[in-house]
């Protein structure tokens, strides 16, 4: 893996009968950086140099202003103008297919931009969906769950939810494990701010600062094992 790809939110490469392979690097702007405009010719380039392919890129941006203004290219100087392909919110079918979603990358990218179908075809949009995510790494299956329930109208989240109770995907398990180990950090957040306050020393607020950014349940016991045994936060973080 090289430089480009370390940077850019991924980058694929494609093959196709009868013609040479490419490179396409895919970005997602949520909203218009001028360090990112500067900043993207570079990872052109630098694919280019190291893999000797011909380059595209993609930007998928929920914005569809955002969109428009990327469509336009990106100048370089006279008569140099890098082409950019760049999809907004209205450039995603408002009633996909089932069998326009060939991979959980692509129904993914639907669920989260586009607009998902009511009724008997959200059913079929949603099994499709669900399909897909349980064939890639559970883990990152999950983390496209988290996002997803907080993005699908009512009616398909609802739907999704209902077909991870009711059947069984590597990734339905792994997902209300995390859910688990979330809950159980907040409870020992919570539970160390409030014996923090209870001690002669009270509780500072960069202490309460540092708790709060801490998702290592681990790390919370141990603190919340010292804070007892020393009954008091200081030196709690060294």
């Amino acid at each position: 893996m090289g430089r480009t790809e370390r940077r850019a939110d991924v980058v694929v490469t494609l093959s196709f009968p009868n013609e040479d392979d490419r490179m396409v690097i895919v970005e997602v702007q949520n909203e218009w950086k001028n360090e990112k405009h500067y900043r993207l010719p570079g990872y052109m380039t630098r694919a280019f140099e190291d893999h000797r392919l011909p380059i595209e890129l993609l930007l998928v941006c929920p914005d569809d202003t955002v969109a428009r203004k990327y469509r336009k290219g990106i100048r370089l100087g006279p008569d140099n103008t890098i082409t950019v392909h760049s999809v907004g919110m209205s450039d995603f079918p408002e009633d996909p297919d089932a069998d326009l979603l060939p991979t959980a990358a692509a129904a993914v990218v639907i669920a989260a931009f586009g607009k998902a179908p009511n009724g008997r075809k959200a059913e079929l949009f949603i099994s499709t969906l669900d399909h897909r995510l349980g064939t890639i790494e559970p883990g990152r299956a999950a983390d496209y769950i988290k996002s997803l329930l907080t993005i699908l109208e009512d009616e398909p989240a609802r739907m999704l939810e209902e077909l991870m109770r009711t059947q069984t995907r590597p990734y339905h398990s792994e997902y209300s494990d995390s859910l688990l180990e979330q809950g159980e950090v907040r409870y020992a957040r919570r539970a160390l701010v409030r014996y923090l306050e209870s001690t002669p020393t009270g509780l500072t607020h960069e202490q309460r600062q540092q708790i709060e950014r801490c998702a290592d349940l681990r790390m919370l016991d141990s603190w919340l094992d010292k804070a007892y045994q020393q009954q008091s936060g200081e030196g709690l973080f060294e």
